[in-house]
């Protein structure tokens, strides 16, 4: 069954291979366009104020030794983000009397359960050995009984012939 299924797979394999590589191979026979040249020289054909404005933007920089994006810092500066801070009380959460009793409570309580749990898997463990103790005297009646029956069978042997 696994012959057969790493057979097909192989087959199937190939044949993808094969379809790859002919897909490959038919774009090598597409003859496309070629590129226009490039042309000799750049003509600019746009209107000078567009490039006079530009450029008096970068000169009035310039002069100022601003960075580039300095408009946008200015706005974020400008701009009060809506945050409020909340006043405190006056006891802190870290000295809380209360909380640290309900803490303690609950540690003692864990530990009681960690405690009979403990107790629990050791009285487990103890049931555990003693049944081992069970399992090897089972063993050794095993061991007696497969004797037995070998010297009733030469016995019975024994008798037939």
């Amino acid at each position: 069954m696994y012959s057969e299924a790493y057979e097909k797979g192989r087959v199937a394999l190939l044949r993808f291979r094969a379809e790859s590589i002919s897909d490959y191979e038919a774009l090598d026979d597409i003859n496309f366009y070629p590129p226009p040249p490039e042309p000799k020289y750049i003509y600019y054909l746009g209107e000078s104020k567009n490039y006079d404005e530009w450029d008096a933007n970068v000169k009035r920089r310039e002069a100022e030794q601003k960075k580039f994006y300095n408009i946008y810092e200015e706005k974020m500066i400008e701009t009060k983000l809506p945050y409020k801070e909340e006043e405190e009380e006056d006891e802190s959460w870290w000295e809380s009397n209360e909380e640290d009793s309900l803490c303690e409570e609950r540690d003692e309580d864990v530990k009681d359960k960690v405690k009979s749990i403990s107790n629990k898997v050791n009285q487990l463990l103890d049931e555990v050995k003693s049944l081992n103790g069970v399992n090897d005297e089972v063993n050794k009646v095993k061991d007696e009984m497969k004797l037995l029956n070998s010297k009733i069978d030469q016995l019975l042997h024994a008798i037939i012939r």
